[in-house]
Order: C-alpha cells, then structure tokens, then sequence
C-alpha cells in the first residue's frame, strides 16, 4: 500500500502537469479577453502557488458581474461616436434593396424572383426533425461520464475508447443523413455545421470531466498517504509538505474559479444542458453571469438575425443566383471551356459574395450568438476580436472566431504539447491541419465531392503567416492589412466558385 501512494504521487505531480498550460498574451484577441480566459484556465492548469481560490477571486470578482459586451455592441451602441455611421450604413443597404425591387418592377414585372426562398424552404421540417434528433443523441456523452463518475468504467482507458467511438459514430451519421435525405445546400449547410459545434462541445465536456474524475481519483489515492509519519514518508522519498502541496493542488483543480462549484456536484443533467445551450464550446465548470435577461436586447437581436436573413436571401437572389446556375451548367462542359469562363464567372460573384460574408459574420457572431447568450444569461460576449484590423492571417485565425479558436488552442495545440511532447510549431501545424480538414468535411457535405480545395487554400496561410513575420513585412501594417482584405474578397468566392465549376 505505501509503494502504490508513492506511485500516487507520482501519477498525480504528471496528471497535473497533462492539462493544458496558462494561455499567453499571444493566444487571445485583446487585454480583456486575455484577461478573462487566462482567469477561466487558471481552473484546469497546475498553480503556481498554493493560495489559488483568492487569486482567481480577483480576477474574476468584477467578471461575474459585467457583462462584457461584443465589441461591435460596444462600439457601436448610442453611447458610441460611431453610432450614426452603423445607422447610415444600413439605411444606404435598404435604399439600395427598394432601387433594386423598383428597377426590376420596372423592367421585369416583378418585385424579385424566390428561387432561394423556394430552396430554403425546401424539407424545412425534416431538418428541423432531424438537427431535433442531433442534439438528443449529444446526451449519449453524458451518459458516458455519468458511468465513469458512478465509478463502473474508468475513464482512463474505457471511457476514453467509448467516447472516440461515439464522437466518429455522432459525426458519421450527422453528415450522412443530409446527403441521404438529399436536403437542400442550405439544410446542409446548417446540419454539418452544428454537428461539428456540438461535436466540439461533446469533446471539451467529455475530456475535460474525465482529467477532473481521474484528478479525484488522485486525490483519494493521495489523501491515505496523510495518515502517514514523517519517517514512512522520508523511506518513499517524500517529505510532509510535498504531500501537503499536492493533495492541496489536486483539490484546487476540482472547484470552478468561484469554489461554488466542485466536481463531481456537476455532473448533473441540467449542468450538461445548460452547457449545450450556453454559446461556447468550451467546458467549465462555472461561467459568469448575469443578473437578469434583458429581453429588450433579446428582441432587437431577434429582428436583426431575421432582417439580416433577408438580406441575404436578396442579395442570393439578384447577385448571385443566376452566376451559380451558370456554373453548374458548363461544369459538364469540356475543361478548357470551363477554364475559359471561370475567370469571367469568378469576377462577377466576388462582390455578392464578399457581402454574403460580411453578413453570415454579422448574423451569427453578432446577432444570433448575443440573443443566445442573453436568453442564457452568458455574460462574456467576447465571440469575436478585431479581426477586420488583422494584418496576418494568424491574427484573423485568433480573432473572427473566438470560441472555436479557444477550442483549438485548449483541446489540440496545448494537448498535442502536453500530452504528445511536440513543439509549438508541430503544434500549430497539427491545429491547422485538423482545421483545415474538418473545413474541407464541410465541403464536401454541401457539394458531395472530394476536392481539396478549401484544405489547400487553408494550409497556404502558413507560409503567408512566416512571411507576415519578416522584416520585409513587420512594420507595415496598412499593407499587410490590404493583403488581407484581398484574401477576404477573393479567397470565399474563389473556393465555392471552384467546387462548383472544377
């Protein structure tokens, strides 16, 4: 029994060090947000020091209380200089919407035509049922760990097999039954992206609920070893104080930032649902909140994800509609005449489609993302940072995405190091293969072929990232910022366009 605790200490000091480490200033958009995820990881890496639960009150005692609003609600809400531009912007996109439905009255004899609507609407209650059915089946992983903390699996070897096997099993059959069913893109579109959302969120609660039950189990191991004298200790090579620190770090890592919360008084069922529901993809055991829903904000950001789907569908219907019909008509072509028309195709889909991206940004990380996290009282709204000033495309990597980006860096980058014993720069080259391929899965959902462009075009941004480094490039930020939107403009439109055509 003594040789095992003195493994147990061992196992312990390592388990510890598994998780993934602080995040560095480099790892986050801005202050703030650096500020409140460095807070949120002190709660799964080893302290430095032994006082953690009032460490992590400082910083998170204003954090539990403010809201911290998205930046373009920040910067652009009445108190705001900038308020009149973000009001005159969208009054010039409406006149511009009533010019083009006069003109086409005028010259057509109809307003405008619904051929994306028509799509839209298409097996409407099948995706429904079946994105319905999704998100049940996400309980499933509850499930596991429900049996892991029952203590009739361990998690360490069983569970994790149980979990890979479900999650590629969830992913199997998610991106399956939009192809079989044969819905139409846009229900493809929405099934495969939130298969992968829930898949992420699967992952985090799961791997990171297994290191907490596997770190109780240390803890008890290493509880026996208190009842120990100081010359049993000294015979296995340890000292009364390293037992003390590290039953003290152990339990340290089972309570949430605020000690309100301690594992395993999770692992509930309305912990894992609100979970599900929160607008993150990333687990913890507690988040901030806020006081009160403000239903007032609940309803503005309700008619702006609506108002904006109109947008969309109109500039779908009169900019973009018609090129896409074309293209997939000469894609039977012979390939040089396809190689002939593509530029032409290509050139007259980039504006429209450069537009469609500022828009899908806006209504999902802008609008639907804060009604979700007002309705849930998730009070870090941080989805996104400056993305639009990036000068490398590892800027914009970091900041158009916040949450996704959190859970590349937790569960892949700092895993592979941690765990694997890889450098950072196999690290990052891990994450953005694995980026890069579940981008292409995506593709290949909705065009129901293998190409690899996405991956490819994705992979590029490496060696454009080491040239952002150098010396060339290092102070000139209005440059690298004109790169940038060059690739926002063509990079999209030249994907699709491809898919479609080649």
């Amino acid at each position: 029994m003594i040789r095992n605790n003195s493994v147990s200490i061992g196992k312990a000091r390592s388990h510890l060090k598994t998780w993934s480490p602080d995040l560095s200033a480099a790892d986050v958009p801005d202050k703030d947000l650096q500020a409140s995820e460095i807070s949120l990881n002190e709660t799964v890496t080893r302290p430095k020091t032994h006082h953690r639960k009032s460490s992590r009150s400082i910083h998170y005692d204003k954090h539990l209380v403010e809201t911290k609003p998205s930046l373009l609600t920040q910067h652009l809400s009445l108190d705001s200089p900038f308020f009149g531009i973000y009001t005159l912007a969208w009054m010039i996109i409406f006149m511009i919407a009533v010019h083009t439905f006069v003109d086409n009255y005028a010259t057509k004899g109809y307003v405008t035509t619904f051929n994306v609507v028509r799509i839209l609407n298409s097996r409407l209650a099948l995706v429904a049922f079946a994105d319905l059915l999704m998100y049940a089946s996400t309980y499933v992983t509850f499930l596991i760990h429900l049996l892991v903390y029952k203590g009739y699996i361990s998690w360490n070897w069983l569970g994790i097999v149980l979990q890979n096997i479900w999650q590629a099993v969830f992913l199997g059959i998610s991106n399956y039954i939009p192809i079989y069913f044969d819905f139409p893109w846009t229900g493809r579109v929405f099934i495969v992206l939130h298969s992968i959302v829930l898949l992420m969120k699967q992952y985090s609660y799961a791997f990171y609920s297994g290191y907490l039950s596997e770190t109780l189990k240390s803890l008890k191991q290493c509880q026996e070893l208190k009842t120990k004298s100081e010359k049993e200790l000294q015979s296995l090579s340890l000292t009364p104080k390293e037992v003390h620190d590290t039953i003290a770090d152990l339990t340290a890592s089972l309570k949430s930032y605020s000690g309100s919360v301690v594992y395993p008084d999770n692992v509930t069922l309305s912990n894992f649902f609100m979970f599900s529901m929160y607008p993150t993809v990333v687990y913890y055991l507690e988040y901030p909140r806020t006081k009160k829903i403000n239903w007032n904000q609940v309803f503005l950001r309700v008619l702006a994800t609506f108002g904006v789907m109109g947008l969309m569908i109109f500039v779908a219907e009169e900019s973009m509609y018609d090129n896409i019909v074309k293209m997939t008509h000469i894609a039977n072509e012979p390939l040089m005449y396809r190689i002939k028309m593509y530029p032409i195709l290509l050139i007259e889909i980039v504006p429209s489609f450069a537009i469609q991206y500022l828009l899908s940004f806006y209504i999902i990380w802008e609008a639907i993302l804060n009604a979700v996290a007002e309705l849930t009282r998730f009070a870090d709204r941080r989805f996104y940072g400056y993305w639009w000033n990036s000068v490398s495309w590892d800027e914009f990597a970091r900041n158009w995405n916040v949450p996704v980006h959190l859970f590349l860096l937790r569960h892949v980058y700092h895993s592979s190091i941690s765990v694997m014993n890889v450098s950072k720069q196999t690290a990052t080259l891990m994450t953005f293969f694995l980026s890069s391929c579940i981008h292409e899965l995506v593709m290949f959902v909705i065009f129901q072929r293998v190409r690899g462009y996405l991956l490819i075009l994705q992979m590029t941004q490496l060696p454009l990232v080491a040239l952002s480094r150098t010396k060339f490039m290092k102070d000139k930020k209005i440059l690298g910022n004109i790169i940038f939107w060059l690739g926002i403009f063509t990079g999209p439109s030249l994907m699709c366009t491809m898919y479609l055509t080649f």
